[in-house]
This record gives structure tokens, C-alpha cells and sequence, in this order.
């Protein structure tokens, strides 16, 4: 009776065993990243590149997703470029000028004299930009050449992002995604959020923010759909259609300030593909999917 009892219990135990590895098994093979084929992949990355990189000189420069090929367009510090991608504002450190850099026709053109801006932006559908300066959101009429603040009490790195018709913007405060209707002043909350920032799609539908130090969270704002990437992610940026990400990963993963030798990789976060390097060994702070 002893030795039949036994038999089960080892039969059961081995059930079990193989159970537990199959399951195993299977989690690691639908969780992992595949690769995705760069050959899918539309655009350029337009950055800006330290002055300290042995790689490249400094100033603003486009790469081809496709093939990594790299050249300068501008001699600036890269901002931010226009929706429709023929235009990007630079800043002129040495004058203490916000520009505007005509791509097709390479020209420049001043906009505005300011210290050291932090976030500064288009405003779609409108000429004007914005920029944060002294905890303050401004927005600067490059008709009129006035400017007048927005917000209060905003953190330089927090993210600003802009409607597609540029009467209302995305904000982030103590933890919460507000939207901010610009002509009434209404403040609305988003969403709130145990992290320290976050990042937006072009169209305000998507948002990525970080939830530990390996995972970003990517959430869609009108259906609540959310994804999860796991990895290395200092700097992320959303493809214009929303559905890629753009990730500098570096060994000081969370900081403002990437290693020197990092990397650019593009992630498919819906089907868990990631591409190949686009970049390495690469300085810099700011970039964006044109």
C-alpha cells in the first residue's frame, strides 16, 4: 500500500515538474523580444549631438532608419521640428537665440532672445512656440513678438505636449497628466501616475512613462489599452503614427544625462520586436522620430 501510494506521489510530483517547465517555457518564448527587420522601418531620427562625443561634431544631424546613414543639418542645438517636418527650431547658445532652420531652403531665421529655455515647442496650427523659463510656460506670437505665461511652477525636464490644433496641451505635476485648455485656462486631470515624467505620441493618444527602473508602461489614453516594455530606457521617443518607440539605452538608465556610449534601438512594443542598433556610441540628450 506504502510503495502505491508512493508511485502516485511521484507521478503527480512529475506532472507537476513538467507543468511548471512547459509553462515556463512558454512565458519566456511570447515575452521575449524578437527582432524587428529595419527594412519596415520609415524616417529619420533628427538629433542633437554632444560636443563632447568623439563620434560626431556638434550640432543637429538626421539618420536614416533604414540604413543608419548620418548627416549634419544644422550647426545648433536641436529643439524641435514642425509637423510637417520641413523646419525645426535650434538654439543659438553663443547669441542666446532661439532659430528656425529652413531645411529645404537652408535658411535661418531668429525668433526669439532668451537664456537658456528649457522644453521648447512648436505650437501646431499657430505661429507661435512655447518654452518653460524660470518655472514658467510661455508662449511667444512670433506675429506680434509678445509672450505671456501659460503655467506656473513647471519643472524644466517635465514634459510638454501639444494638441494637434494647438488650443490645449498636455502637462505633468505632482504625479499627474493634466490637459490644459489654453483660451479658458480649464485644467483637467489626465491621469495620474507613480512616476517622475512621462512621454506622448504626437497626437496625445499614447503615453510611456516608466514604472521601475527596467519597465516602461505604454498606455493608449482613449481605449486604456497598455503594454509593457522591459529593458534598458533612458530617452524614449514615439514614432509619428504612435505604434514604435524610439529608446536610448545606456548604462545610467532614468538619467537626464546618458552614458557616452549608448544606443538607439526602435521597439515595436505591441508585437515585442526590437530592431537593431540604429546608433552607438552616441552623447546626447534630445531627439525625436521626424
Amino acid at each position: 500500500m506504502v510503495v502505491f501510494f508512493m508511485t502516485r506521489l511521484l507521478k503527480s510530483l512529475l506532472i507537476l515538474f513538467v507543468i511548471s517547465i512547459v509553462s515556463i517555457l512558454f512565458y519566456i518564448f511570447f515575452n521575449q523580444l524578437k527582432t524587428l527587420d529595419r527594412n519596415n522601418l520609415t524616417g529619420e531620427l533628427i538629433f542633437d549631438n554632444d560636443p563632447c562625443s568623439h563620434i560626431l561634431s556638434k550640432g543637429t544631424f538626421a539618420v536614416s532608419l533604414k540604413d543608419g546613414y548620418s548627416k549634419q543639418i544644422s550647426s545648433y542645438t536641436f529643439l524641435d521640428m514642425s509637423g510637417d517636418g520641413k523646419r525645426s527650431l535650434v538654439f543659438d547658445g553663443v547669441d542666446n537665440m532661439i532659430k528656425e532652420f529652413d531645411r529645404n531652403k537652408n535658411i535661418l531665421t531668429n525668433i526669439v532672445w532668451v537664456s537658456k529655455p528649457d522644453y521648447v515647442k512648436y505650437v501646431p496650427e499657430k505661429n507661435e512656440i512655447s518654452f518653460i523659463k524660470d518655472k514658467k510656460l510661455i508662449l511667444f506670437d512670433r506675429s506680434t513678438q509678445t509672450s505671456k505665461p501659460i503655467l506656473d511652477d513647471i519643472d524644466g525636464y517635465s514634459t510638454i505636449s501639444w494638441d494637434k490644433d494647438g488650443n490645449s496641451l498636455l502637462f505633468f505635476k505632482h504625479h499627474n497628466i493634466n490637459r490644459i485648455n489654453i483660451e479658458s485656462g480649464v485644467i483637467s486631470l489626465i491621469l495620474q501616475i507613480e512616476a517622475n515624467d512621462f512621454i506622448s505620441s504626437s497626437d496625445n493618444k499614447y503615453v510611456a512613462y516608466h514604472i521601475d527602473r527596467e519597465q516602461l508602461l505604454i498606455k493608449d489614453l482613449e481605449t486604456h489599452d497598455q503594454w509593457k516594455y522591459k529593458g534598458n530606457s533612458s530617452i524614449i521617443r514615439f514614432s509619428p503614427d504612435g505604434n514604435y518607440l524610439a529608446i536610448l539605452r545606456s548604462s545610467t538608465a532614468l538619467s537626464h544625462f546618458p552614458s557616452k556610449l549608448g544606443e538607439i534601438v526602435v521597439v515595436d512594443y505591441k508585437r515585442k520586436k526590437v530592431s537593431p542598433r540604429i546608433l552607438e556610441e552616441i552623447d546626447f540628450i534630445n531627439f525625436m522620430w521626424e
